[in-house]
């Protein structure tokens, strides 16, 4: 009997000791690999966009129409507030119409201020808005629609150069409002008032 107690007591140990040693190498990986990790340089890339409240943005702008052989010489490009078109004109009467989408995401009513021709190399062609007016509110969460067409102006005559190369820049901004007082016959009144 003495013999079996011995053998189990041994047992027993050899079991235990074990299962130390397995404890002991899972939590020595784990701490080398927690330790590995901390001591390894971390590298971010990618593109971080923030925005702000006054969030107004152009975000598309496609060719919705060509009459008379109007081209598109390049793909149009666009940015937060500029739009990047290459026309061509082959004929006085030709034009062509893009599709514009403008998406207000902030807390604030905007409107396009302004609109400035950065680049134009000729000036026989000009540009005309349907759809959507200068001081214009766009609310927030509003998206608004528009064509911008790029055509001969009015009088011209067929000129050497057909082609037109040209970015517009969008001057978005909040509506500046004061209040004003005003007398309506005998009463009183304080009227809000958009600046333009």
């Amino acid at each position: 009997m003495k013999r079996k107690k011995i053998k189990t007591k041994r047992s027993v140990k050899a079991r235990t000791n074990k299962i130390l040693f397995l404890l002991f190498c899972v939590i020595t990986l784990s701490l080398t690999v927690g330790y590995s990790a901390l001591n390894e340089e971390l590298n971010i890339s990618g593109e971080a966009t923030f925005r702000v409240k006054e969030d107004i943005r152009i975000t598309n702008v496609s060719l919705s129409e060509t009459t008379n052989l109007g081209l598109e010489n390049y793909t149009n490009k666009y940015g937060k507030d500029s739009i990047t078109l290459g026309v061509g004109l082959p004929n006085i009467d030709s034009s062509i119409t893009y599709k514009v989408e403008i998406i207000n995401s902030g807390s604030v009513s905007m409107w396009i201020d302004s609109i400035t021709q950065e680049i134009n190399n000729n000036a026989n062609m000009e540009y005309t808005l349907e759809g959507l007016g200068i001081k214009e509110l766009i609310n927030p969460g509003e998206i608004k629609e528009f064509n911008l067409t790029i055509k001969y102006k009015e009088g011209i005559t067929l000129p050497d150069n057909i082609n037109l190369d040209t970015m517009l820049r969008f001057n978005f901004i909040k509506p500046v409002s004061t209040l004003a007082k005003g007398t309506n016959g005998n009463a009183n009144a304080t009227f809000l008032i958009m600046v333009q």
